[in-house]
Parts: C-alpha cells; sequence; structure tokens
C-alpha cells in the first residue's frame, strides 16, 4: 500500500504540502476534535490509505477506499471533498460537482475545495459557475495563487483577455515561480501581439523551467517576430542556449541574432569597410597576423548562426562576402598555416556559403586564387600528404566540396577536428547520399504536361527550401483536436478517423511532410513531389529526425487524378500557383478529399507580391538568367542600386538570401497570383466552403477582429479583401487557409 509523505504534495489541490493541508484534519479526526464534521476516528487510517494511493496514481484503489470512508461516515468533509477530487481527475466532472457541493454544505468556508470545484465546472464547460467558484475561494483566501491562475485560465476561455492577464498577474505577485502562471501569461501577450512583454515573461518561464522544450518553442516564435526595437530586452544566453535545442527550428532566431551581431561595436566598424568600395580586402588582410578580428571570429553568436542558419541580412552578408575573399587569399599565401581560431571560422563560413548554394558574387580574382588553391590540395591528394583543414574550408566556401573531382579522396582523410567531420557530412555525405537515394524513389504517375516539365527542371537543379530540422520530433494528436487548434471557431464532428489518410500534393523537400508528421496521431501520410532531387533530400532529411513512414512517390498532381484513394486530409502549400492552370490542379485534389475531408492550400498573394512582381519584370526585361551566376549578379546588381529599382522589402525577405529561394520568389518559370475575392470565386466553382487562415503573425488576426469585431471565426474572404487592401503586407509569405466541401 501506497502511503502519502507529510511532505508531499496534497492530493486536493491547495498546492500545499500534505502536512500542511488534509494531514491537519485527518489528525484531528483521529483526536476527536471538533473540525471533523462527523468524522469519526476509525476513519483516519482508511483516508490515510487513500490519499496515499491518491498521490500515487493508484486512483481505482484510492476511490474504493474513499467510498469506505463515506460508509463509515457519510458526512466526512474529507471523503466527500476528495472523493470528488478524484472524480473530476478521472473525468467524472457532473459527480465531482455533486460531491464538492455536498462537502461544501458541511464545510462552506474552505477555499481550495471552492477553487476545485471551479475546475470542475470548467471542464463542464459552465464558466460562470466557475468564475463564481474562484471568486468564492478568493474571497476567503485572497493570497491563494492557484486560484487566482484558474480564474485566468476561465476568464481567457471567455475572452476576457485583459481581465486574465490580470489574474495571471497577481498569481504571480503572489508566487514569482510560478511556471504555469508564466507561460500562460506568456501565451496571452504574444497573441494579443505584446512581444515585449512576451519575451521578459517567457525569459523568467526559462529561468525557472530551462529544459521544458514546449517553453523553448514558444520562445522561438517570439523571438521571430520581434523587432530590433525588442534587442536590448533579448538576454544573449537564452539566445545562444536557443540555438542548441534540437527541439527548434534555428532560422526562427536568425533575425533577431543577426541583428545583436550587427550592433557590436567592432563589427559595426568592419561593416562600414566592407561597405566601402575602397580596397576592403587589403584593411582587412592588415588585421590577420594581429589579431584583431579575433573577437569576431571566435563570437560564439556569429559562429551558431553561421552553422545553424541562412543570413538573411544584407549587411552582414558584404562582411561575409568579403571574410571569404580574405581567407582565400590567406589560404593561397600562407601554406593553410592559420590559427584554430580563424580555421573554426572559416568552416562555418564554409557551411554558410553551402546553405546559401553559393549565392555570393565570385570575382576573377577569386577564381584564379580558387583554381590555384585546387592545385594545391590535388598535388597533396597525389603526394598523399595531409590537406589542411583550412583549405578543406575554402574549396566548401565556393562550390559543395562533393562537387570536386577528388570528393572521394577527401572522405576517406582523418581528422581529429569535430569541425572538419561536421563540414563533411554537410557538404559531402549527405548530398552523396541523397544521390543514391533518388535512384530508388518509385514513380506514381508519368509527368505530361509542359509546365509541369519545366517546373520540374527548375527543382532538379534547386531544390526548395533546403531545410537544417523543423524540430524534434514528437507525438501528434488526434485529427479533430489538430483541426480544432487551427480552427477554433468551428464544429468538428465526434467521431473522426483515428488514423487519417494524408496526401501531401507537392511536398518539396519534405520541411511540411515533417511537420504533418508531428501535428496528427497515426497519420497514413502519401507525399509526392514532381522532383526527385527534392524527394531524395525530403527522404533523407525526414529519416534523419527520425520519421521513416511517409510514402514518397515521385508525381505529377495534374496525374493524380488515376489514384485509386481518397483522403481525409490534402496539404497543397505553394504548389498550385506554379501551374500552367490551377484551377486544373485544384479539381484533381477536390476530387481526391473524401466527403467530410479537409483542405489546406497556399497560393500567394497579388497584393503582397507586387513588389516581387517588379523585380519579376526587371529580370525580363534585363535577360538575367535563371542560374546561379545570374541570380548572384541580380541580387548583386539589386543591392548596389544598379538594377533601376529600389531594395525595399525585398530585402527583408529570407527567400532573397539563397539561390533556390531567390530562383523560387522572383525567376520561377511560372507564377499566378490572387486576393481573396478571386479565391472566393475559385472555392464557388469547386464547390468548397472557406473555413479560415492560419497566421504566421497572431496580429494578422487582431487586424481582421479591429475591422470586424462581430466575425470571431475570421472566415469571410469579402472582409478578408477589405482587411488586405487596407494592409496589403499581411499575407507577405502566403495566404494559408483550409476548406472543406459543402455539405
Amino acid at each position: 500500500m501506497n502511503r502519502i509523505g507529510r511532505n508531499d504534495p496534497c492530493p486536493c489541490g491547495s498546492g500545499k504540502k500534505y502536512k500542511q493541508c488534509c494531514a491537519l484534519r485527518n489528525e484531528a479526526a483521529a483526536s476527536g476534535s471538533p473540525i471533523t464534521h462527523g468524522g469519526i476516528a476509525d476513519i483516519y487510517p482508511t483516508l490515510q490509505a487513500a490519499l496515499g494511493y491518491h498521490q500515487g496514481g493508484r486512483l481505482a484503489e484510492a476511490e474504493a477506499l474513499y467510498q469506505q470512508a463515506l460508509t463509515l461516515s457519510p458526512d466526512n468533509f474529507d471523503a466527500l471533498h476528495l472523493l470528488g477530487v478524484l472524480m473530476h481527475h478521472t473525468g467524472r466532472h457532473a459527480r465531482a460537482v455533486e460531491l464538492i457541493e455536498q462537502a461544501l454544505t458541511r464545510q462552506p468556508d474552505f477555499a481550495e475545495a471552492h477553487s476545485n470545484l471551479g475546475e470542475a465546472w470548467r471542464a463542464l464547460g459552465r464558466l460562470e459557475n466557475a468564475e463564481a467558484s474562484y471568486r468564492r475561494a478568493l474571497s476567503m483566501k485572497p493570497e491563494y495563487a492557484q486560484a487566482h491562475y484558474n480564474l485566468g485560465l476561465t476568464l481567457h476561455a471567455q475572452g476576457r483577455q485583459d481581465e486574465a492577464i490580470g489574474a495571471f498577474q497577481h498569481a504571480l505577485q503572489i508566487n514569482p515561480q510560478y511556471p504555469d502562471a508564466l507561460l500562460a501569461l506568456t501565451r496571452l501577450f504574444q497573441s494579443a501581439g505584446e512581444l515585449k512583454k512576451a519575451l521578459l515573461t517567457c525569459q523568467r518561464l526559462l529561468q525557472i523551467q530551462p529544459n521544458d522544450d514546449a517553453n523553448w518553442h514558444l520562445y522561438a516564435g517570439i523571438v521571430a517576430l520581434l523587432s530590433e526595437e525588442a534587442l536590448d530586452l533579448v538576454d544573449e544566453s537564452s539566445l545562444q542556449q536557443a540555438f542548441s535545442k534540437e527541439s527548434l527550428d534555428p532560422q526562427k532566431l536568425e533575425r533577431i541574432a543577426t541583428a545583436i551581431i550587427c550592433r557590436d561595436p567592432q563589427i559595426q566598424t568592419w561593416l562600414h569597410v566592407a561597405n566601402q568600395k575602397t580596397d576592403a580586402i587589403g584593411q582587412f588582410a592588415h588585421t590577420w597576423t594581429t589579431g584583431d578580428l579575433d573577437r569576431i571570429f571566435a563570437m560564439p553568436l556569429l559562429l551558431a548562426v553561421l552553422e545553424q542558419t541562412l543570413v538573411t541580412d544584407y549587411r552582414l552578408e558584404r562582411l561575409l562576402v568579403v571574410l571569404r575573399q580574405g581567407l582565400l587569399a590567406l589560404g593561397t599565401e600562407d601554406g593553410g598555416h592559420v590559427s584554430p581560431i580563424i580555421e573554426r571560422f572559416a568552416i562555418h563560413l564554409s557551411l554558410q556559403c553551402f546553405a546559401n548554394e553559393y549565392i555570393y558574387v565570385v570575382s576573377n580574382e577569386d577564381e584564379t586564387k580558387l583554381a590555384s588553391l585546387v592545385a594545391k590540395v590535388v598535388a597533396s591528394l597525389n603526394k598523399q600528404e595531409p590537406v589542411p583543414a583550412l583549405f578543406v574550408a575554402l574549396l566548401g566556401c565556393y562550390q559543395a566540396l562533393y562537387k570536386y573531382p577528388f570528393a572521394a579522396q577527401l572522405s576517406v582523410l582523418k581528422w581529429s577536428d569535430a569541425n572538419v567531420d561536421a563540414l563533411l557530412e554537410r557538404q559531402l555525405r549527405q548530398p552523396l547520399a541523397e544521390e543514391s537515394i533518388k535512384a530508388d524513389i518509385p514513380n506514381l504517375t508519368g509527368i505530361a504536361d509542359s509546365v509541369s516539365q519545366a517546373v520540374r527542371q527548375q527543382y532538379e537543379e534547386n531544390p526548395y527550401p533546403r531545410w537544417k530540422r523543423r524540430g524534434k520530433l514528437r507525438a501528434g494528436i488526434s485529427l479533430r483536436e489538430a483541426l480544432r487548434q487551427r480552427l477554433p471557431y468551428h464544429e468538428f464532428p465526434e467521431q473522426m478517423p483515428a488514423a487519417p489518410h494524408i496526401l501531401i500534393a507537392g511536398c518539396g523537400t519534405g520541411s511540411d511532410a515533417f511537420q504533418v508528421a508531428q501535428s496528427f496521431q497515426h497519420a497514413d501520410i502519401l507525399a509526392v513531389d514532381i522532383s526527385k532531387t527534392s524527394l531524395a533530400y525530403a527522404i533523407r532529411a525526414t529519416k534523419e529526425f527520425g520519421v521513416h513512414d511517409i510514402d514518397f512517390r515521385h508525381a505529377d498532381i495534374l496525374e493524380l487524378g488515376k489514384l485509386d484513394r481518397r483522403f481525409d486530409v490534402i496539404v497543397c502549400s505553394g504548389v498550385l500557383h506554379h501551374m500552367h492552370d490551377p484551377m486544373a490542379g485544384w479539381r484533381v485534389l477536390t476530387g481526391l478529399l473524401q466527403p467530410d475531408g479537409y483542405m489546406n492550400i497556399g497560393l500567394y498573394s497579388r497584393r503582397a507580391r507586387r513588389e516581387v512582381s517588379a523585380l519579376r519584370q526587371v529580370v525580363a526585361d534585363k535577360g538575367y538568367p535563371a542560374t546561379r551566376e545570374g541570380i548572384s549578379r541580380f541580387r548583386r546588381d539589386v543591392m548596389e542600386g544598379e538594377a533601376g529599382i529600389e531594395v525595399g522589402n525585398i530585402s527583408i525577405s529570407p527567400d532573397f538570401y539563397s539561390t533556390s529561394a531567390c530562383r523560387d520568389l522572383i525567376f520561377h518559370v511560372q507564377e499566378h497570383v490572387y486576393s481573396p475575392l478571386e479565391i472566393q470565386q475559385c472555392l464557388d466553382e469547386l464547390g468548397l466552403e472557406f473555413l479560415g487562415f492560419e497566421y504566421a503573425n497572431p496580429l494578422i488576426r487582431g487586424r481582421y477582429l479591429a475591422r470586424f469585431p462581430n466575425n470571431p471565426a475570421c472566415d469571410s474572404l469579402p472582409n478578408w479583401d477589405i482587411v488586405e487592401e487596407e494592409n496589403p503586407e499581411i499575407f507577405a509569405g502566403m495566404y494559408q487557409f483550409w476548406v472543406r466541401k459543402r455539405n
């Protein structure tokens, strides 16, 4: 039999230790004290045993003993109250209400019982009753932190967000180390767009619970939305620690991390040098041997950004270009003998160049020096002499290592430095593994459409997006719950497929497939794409993160109508608008959807893409080719004001900073754009019902509600057309929305 320890938490939910709560009551019962309210000494051992089982999670045994205690003493307050708590814990909330209310007729001034009654009412959805119970508890015990917290949850559920914030803050005034209240408050601030407050609250939460992945995931979501005005509030140690968390997508941290790097006084000095038209390389070369740059080369945040993310700041990009040129000159001049600090930085810079797919412009002087370096490496390999790690890093700064003719010789060399091994893994082993995978990818359909063939060729050459990680693999949730989280104002059937069949139509490099596998429990996922290079990347990357049961196939959406299958969920993001006839593809997908299925679609916004459309016209007028060299030259001309168009907001887009992404953004062979009204026309033609958008930023929904407060579901596309006309940048990424077949 489990016996509850006197220092254990009391099962009644008071937040006190057992010895400070129900133990006193039970001991009083044993001694015949008047506070027992019908208790007799004989039930004390029974209650003690029941509490032990309750505390230990053996709820069936605890319930039996509580019932036995009530047989001995039907009016005993503690037995009634604690059995009511147990009923709530086991989902029998109505019975919990009956028992706790019965207990309160014996002792109406017990604050913890009123709070527990509120919990049972809240579980039943009776929010007004729950609120009344919590307020009754607080009237008796104003400093009851847990009751303030529970009241906050109830107010939040009622849409009374300001009052909910006040309740959570009151709980924290009583107990500043209350993690649940900090978490709830952080989420409320984030959803309200009060990101500075959300950041500060979340950083407090991380100090208390530094090992909770969910907290770090919340933190990354906040950091991704911060403006540079909040830089002074960012705790750099927390930001640095976030880069070590496998549960996070590091790209969410990059923009703020880069802003912090760029405001460093020494970095700012060199940013100015790199921005000049004078001999920046000469100025840098003068400092190599003095060690003046060592602090920059060893900056932990900079190294983390280079190794784990894609740099999306043109100021830092210019500096990195100059540093690459300077390192190449250094390497060819002194035989690769440099300090460990410089060598490590060169390796991380090489990883960055691989991540951006060598989008930096290469000068004629660079090409000459690179040819000299290649000759030195070949000579060393032929003589079976060691190749300096700096040489390997510099090669990888200008071309992926697997593309050099001597890649096989590099792969068998031994280095003691783990950083070199990481470089070889990323630039050599993984790409070669993808080449092997590609040969075995099964074909599901043919590809006959001419535009489909052109799109396929683009993604064979430049698979997109290239992702390192999208977070740690976690268990998904039921289809109904996953949809409720995304569309909280819509009703869903109680019975939905336990193992939904999901089609990802146009899975690209697998990022969406990975996220779907994490979102939906027991899902049977078919992921198709037009590019085998993209599929090979997807298979390698998803398996690397523990996902082995996605069925990846080579197929054209236009040909999928031949499948003898129907799907509960279809995801097609960023694909239809690249077809010659998007409606033809959308009709095929609609035909594959179960009558009660759901579809997630991503389309470009006409208003948000105005600047991109202008840039596409510049590309067409000036004849920039859709090659790495052409894309690099176009970007250089835009950033230096030589393309006849302002950089504008395009420099904010992360897609401007890698070859495949920039090609997808500006050089794509086919693109269609839409407005909310045009989407409505498509849905009417297809017999689909609009359910709502997904929002990258919670402020987007806030702008809709400010304009149309009587439509909390935010499910009117004509209304959205008005909101977007007034805020043309709110869908700068894409419209991402859910639909279903009309009844």
